[in-house]
């Protein structure tokens, strides 16, 4: 099947499996289930030649993709609405009075006579699209966007169905991909922008609008679509009236916030050049998709529908018109292990030892030879949010690097800019946020609901579980903090301590639980409070700041697997003997410090249960725990010399 027009096979398989079934029954979404069109239709498609939305290149320009043709897009959902009701199946008539059977899936709008065509009404079944507000992933990396667009992937593992979906994809990823990301430079990605799953599910009813109903008069004709059509501008514009591409999101390198400090609505302000997608499932009673998920999806994109000021029932003016429409015909929820191939991840795993013994010694040299640093920075890397009980959250570990030189005092990047290019260059996701003044008293970091244009507000920290944030305390200089700024300490302090984002409804604030392992960089103890203060002593043959060398990429794709598979490990409880043996030196050393506290035993197990999962292990055992102890002795060790 041509990529350009999908509405062919839709047609057909609609026709295929409702022809004889009286209109009454179709209104059960069983009978027609979204399941059929996915499964049917992403075999057949070429996915090489889908366009993406995620990149700017010769054939995915905003002129060259015409609407209602597929697209691919990499996204994060930023927003739901309320579900949007629409013609899922109806009758044309013809001048000589012969009807035939019509579904409004993939459109926008239907109009009401078309070539003497007419639509009856009478019999016609309405069902239900779920409309989401998506953005392209705040923080991606570089190196994922390369990836990606290297060798399109096959969006289609989870169908938008009511029906239960398993759907197989075998892909590869090109291990002869090039990257550009220069960790010594400035120019490289800054990248700013399930355990809960119930609970989000059930409070993100608070970030959905009102329903949408489209009347079957303002609906365009399936029979007037055409590949070639041309009623989509070059141009879109934005909320601010500013001229931008439908397409593209390859400019991904951030500077924190625009001059004023302030977000543009609906909008993750981390500078890209598309601000966000209005994104259509089908059928989904049993959609599982929440605010802040990635999804890889594969759908049509809308013609541009100029709004008539005559007409106030068009559209619910609570979801976006001057931003691209996509009906998503099938989609996948992406994490970090998709990345890969399977054979590469085999080769890490059974050579882990070396890999991680090598990628310690590779952060090694970005802080200025310190071991002991490395090892945290590998554990914060690995952790993970995996059980919440009250505040304390199990599996984040928090970290503060202290010793590193004021932004100010350097002459060219930043000792702290370079480790966060660093971890820009091994993670999918990160993100940069130098905590100077004019930060801390400009930015939004929450998002906040605007009742007077029914919009959510985006905020910096509207993250995508798993997106790492460096906080560079070495840019914070003398100055006055006003009450944004003070609040803005207050949300980072909460989301290191609890992990937890609190979304601003005007007359209520609600918590979002998420998943943002931190690190914070600071001269000396931060104000921010982490789980492991780890002063950085810098070896005689090494100084911060120094230029990094990258490792050949087939080791760098071999650091970024190795991340991508320890962190994805779940530990079975530890044995009886390693439990008893954990509490009987909990017990020893409370005995022999009284500083040591029930908070500082949560720590421990972090510790090594981190440890475990950096060695590729599914059980903590009693040499993880003693190694955990050693490192952490050294920790307190450094930290009291530096007293």
């Amino acid at each position: 099947m041509e990529n350009s027009n999908p509405f062919e096979l839709i047609e057909h398989l609609f026709l295929t499996h409702t022809n004889g079934k009286p209109f009454s029954t179709l209104s059960d979404p069983n009978a027609f289930p979204s399941s059929i069109i996915s499964t049917q239709f992403s075999p057949l498609i070429n996915h090489n030649n889908v366009p993406s939305l995620n990149t700017r290149t010769p054939h995915t320009t905003a002129d060259s993709i015409q609407p209602n043709t597929l697209v691919r897009l990499r996204c994060m959902v930023q927003d739901i609405y309320n579900p949007e009701y629409y013609p899922g199946a109806f009758e044309e008539i013809t001048p000589n009075g012969e009807r035939s059977r019509k579904t409004g899936i993939g459109r926008d709008a239907l109009a009401a006579a078309v070539n003497g065509n007419q639509i009856d009404q009478s019999n016609a079944v309405v069902w239900e699209r779920h409309p989401l507000y998506c953005v392209p992933i705040p923080g991606e990396s570089i190196w994922v966007q390369e990836l990606f667009n290297q060798v399109p992937k096959e969006a289609a593992p989870q169908v938008a169905s009511t029906a239960k979906r398993v759907f197989e994809t075998g892909e590869e990823i090109n291990e002869d991909t090039t990257t550009s990301n220069d960790i010594n430079s400035d120019s490289s990605s800054d990248n700013h922008n399930d355990n809960d799953s119930d609970n989000n599910n059930n409070e993100n009813s608070d970030l959905k609008r009102s329903k949408n109903v489209f009347p079957f008069d303002s609906f365009q004709s399936s029979s007037s679509s055409s590949s070639s059509s041309t009623s989509t501008p070059t141009f879109l514009k934005d909320q601010n009236n500013s001229t931008t591409h439908i397409t593209n999101n390859n400019n991904n390198n951030n500077n924190n916030n625009d001059s004023n400090g302030t977000n543009n609505a609906n909008f993750v302000n981390h500078n890209f050049e598309q601000a966000g997608f209005v994104v259509k499932v089908y059928d989904s009673e049993e959609m599982n998709l929440k605010a802040t998920d990635c999804i890889e999806l594969v759908g049509i994109l809308a013609p541009f529908l100029p709004r008539d000021p005559t007409d106030d029932d068009l559209m619910d003016d609570a979801i976006p018109r001057l931003v691209p429409h996509i009906h998503c015909l099938s989609y996948r929820k992406l994490e970090a292990v998709n990345f890969f191939e399977g054979a590469l991840v085999s080769q890490v795993n059974n050579d882990i030892l070396l890999v991680r013994e090598q990628l310690v010694s590779w952060l090694a040299s970005s802080l200025g030879g310190d071991r002991l640093a490395a090892e945290y920075l590998i554990l914060n890397l690995v952790s993970r949010v995996t059980a919440r009980h009250g505040l304390m959250c199990v599996g984040n570990l928090s970290v503060n690097f202290t010793n590193f030189p004021a932004s100010s005092l350097s002459p060219a990047t930043p000792a702290s800019k370079l480790v966060q290019n660093l971890i820009s260059a091994i993670l999918p996701k990160s993100i940069y946020l130098p905590l100077s003044l004019h930060t801390l008293n400009n930015t939004t970091l929450t998002p906040r609901k605007n009742y007077s244009t029914n919009i959510m507000e985006s905020g910096f920290l509207q993250l995508s579980p798993g997106t790492h944030l460096m906080i560079d305390e070495t840019a914070l200089e003398a100055g006055k903090l006003v009450q944004q700024g003070l609040d803005n300490l207050g949300i980072l302090k909460d989301l290191i301590l609890t992990q937890k984002i609190q979304y601003d409804f005007e007359y209520y604030k609600s918590e979002f639980p998420t998943d943002i392992p931190v690190v914070v960089i600071s001269e000396s103890r931060s104000v921010l409070q982490c789980d492991c203060v780890v002063p950085v002593t810098v070896t005689p043959q090494h100084h911060l700041g120094a230029p990094i060398s990258m490792p050949p990429f087939p080791q760098l794709q071999q650091f970024r697997a190795y991340l991508a598979y320890v962190r994805d490990i779940s530990l079975a409880p530890p044995s009886d003997e390693v439990s008893k043996r954990a509490q009987e030196d909990f017990v020893n050393a409370r005995k022999n410090n009284s500083e040591v506290t029930q908070g500082t035993f949560h720590l421990w197990l972090t510790i090594a249960r981190l440890l475990a999962q950096s060695y590729g292990e599914t059980q903590l055992n009693q040499e993880r725990w003693l190694q955990a102890l050693n490192l952490e002795y050294a920790r307190v060790n450094a930290v009291q010399a530096k007293k």
